[in-house]
């Protein structure tokens, strides 16, 4: 039993569950924390022991939450068969046949921990969300860790939020993140573990984008992508939200709108290699977008790929194309 644990909770829950499911009348509850079912038959220990020995005549059926919670040894579980034969009891494990091959059933406790922090909105470990940090529960009776917000990344997912609602490219963001030196969430997490790279990740178009889709924003319990939700289907809570549900909806909204689709041509444009940037002497590329149905078509300089260039300049197609036409048909005409 240590102050993380939640076996001893999940057992009492499984127990009681399959009371009522069996409609028994529960008696009496023993728990013995910090007693290993390897060493300690169920004849000898503290709470359970008596109830064996002197106080059977209370009870027809005991319920453990698995086998191996009640034995570990075949001679213990000979002894108690015995025992229940001989009086007439009723041994009902709550789940699993409980074998005693240890690294399954360790391997059955983290899987059983982890759905049952979700369910009570605690953190369980693993990635740290970003923009967050786990503390331990304080002074409300309970145990664990809960996520607040972190001091130093909490700002930043405030800026990216209030940029995109302003207008800002995801692009320009994750350059501006990246020429600023602001760690990833990778890299963040890796620090605070005291890990080093050597190499720090990049901030990427991806990364902004379904870091400000995910619904950890708001402090939601999520699972394989999905929301975890209570029995009344309301999603259940596990952090401090870090925005609120008004700016949810704009910054969903505002992603939604500069989301564009790229149309590719199989021909290349006849100026292509042909036309440079004024800024930084970069080729220019023709790029077509179909946004709310709209085509838009550009020459942008590709400084925009290089890292550190900085430059991002585009002009309108129709614009050069029709500068261009008319310088050759002007040369066309001399003499």
């Amino acid at each position: 039993m240590t102050d993380e644990t939640t076996s001893p909770e999940r057992q009492l829950a499984a127990t009681k569950g399959e009371a009522e499911r069996r409609n028994l009348k529960i008696v009496g509850v023993a728990e013995d924390l910090n007693v290993s079912a390897s060493k300690v038959s169920p004849f000898r220990r503290p709470v359970l022991g008596p109830w064996l020995t002197e106080k059977f005549g209370e009870f027809d059926v005991i319920i453990w939450a698995r086998l191996d919670r009640a034995v570990r040894s075949m001679g213990d579980l000979h002894e108690l068969a015995k025992w229940a034969k001989e009086r007439g009891k009723r041994l009902i494990f709550a789940s699993g046949p409980g074998d005693q091959m240890e690294s399954q059933s360790n391997s059955e406790r983290v899987i059983g921990a982890q759905a049952y922090l979700r369910q009570v909105g605690r953190w369980g470990g693993g990635m740290v969300p970003y923009g967050l940090r786990p503390v331990p529960f304080d002074g409300d009776g309970k145990k664990g860790w809960k996520l607040v917000h972190e001091p130093t990344t909490a700002p930043i997912v405030k800026e990216m939020v209030e940029r995109v609602i302003a207008g800002h490219a995801q692009l320009a963001i994750a350059r501006d993140l990246q020429r600023r030196g602001v760690p990833t969430p990778r890299d963040f997490q890796d620090q605070q573990n005291g890990r080093d790279r050597g190499k720090a990740r990049k901030w990427s178009v991806p990364a902004v984008g379904n870091f400000l889709r995910s619904r950890v924003l708001l402090g939601e319990t999520m699972h394989n992508g999905q929301q975890v939700r209570d029995a009344d289907g309301a999603p259940i809570l596990r952090a401090e939200p870090l925005v609120t549900e008004t700016e949810w909806g704009q910054l969903q909204a505002a992603l939604a709108d500069r989301a564009v689709t790229r149309v590719r041509t199989q021909t290349p444009h006849l100026l292509l290699g042909v036309i440079k940037c004024g800024g930084c002497g970069g080729p220019l590329y023709r790029q077509q977008y179909a946004k709310k149905g709209r085509p838009y078509v550009y020459f942008r300089c590709s400084g925009y790929m290089v890292e550190h260039n900085g430059c991002n300049e585009r002009f309108r197609a129709e614009a050069i194309e029709r500068g261009f036409q008319a310088i050759f048909l002007a040369r066309g005409r001399a003499p």
